[in-house]
């Protein structure tokens, strides 16, 4: 098995010009946490995640606007500041990314390895899927069920 057979197609990305009450609202509203950033032909610069934006803010130690108390309880006090941030400036850049090809198990590992939650998958340099953890998980129990099917069809 490998990325291309598990990963998720329809990415929700977000561009680097974006501002952090827009990347606050967008992993809000769709209950994840974090998205690839793409430039405007769809090439990979990085990824940002809710945990950057509460590392901003921990180094700000400033009041939260009603707004984000109210609207976005996940991610707790935003500044004024940080609103006008774009994701640019908080995102991490030079992402680690896979090839399409890569076999499941070595996803896997740059994960464990790395301690991350989401992998970008590339085609030239291009996003075209995401893998998760939950991904891996399911196509290791997918596996695993296969395996059990034909030591019992032995």
């Amino acid at each position: 098995m490998k990325a291309k057979d598990i990963m998720r197609k329809n990415v929700l990305t977000v561009s680097p010009l974006a501002t952090v009450k827009e990347l606050a609202e967008l992993l809000t509203k769709y209950k994840i946490t974090g998205v690839p950033v793409v430039d405007s032909h769809g090439g990979l610069m990085g990824v940002v995640s809710q945990t950057d934006i509460v590392r901003k803010e921990a180094r700000r130690g400033e009041d939260a606007l009603d707004f984000y108390r109210d609207v976005m309880p996940l991610f707790g006090p935003v500044s004024r500041e940080s609103e006008e941030a774009t994701v640019f400036d908080l995102m991490t850049p030079a992402v680690l990314s896979a090839d399409e090809e890569t076999p499941v198990g070595d996803l896997a590992r740059q994960m464990l390895a790395r301690r991350i939650h989401r992998l970008p998958i590339t085609k030239e340099k291009r996003l075209v899927g995401i893998v998760s953890t939950m991904d891996i998980v399911r196509a290791f129990v997918e596996m695993e069920e296969l395996r059990s099917k034909s030591g019992k069809a032995d």
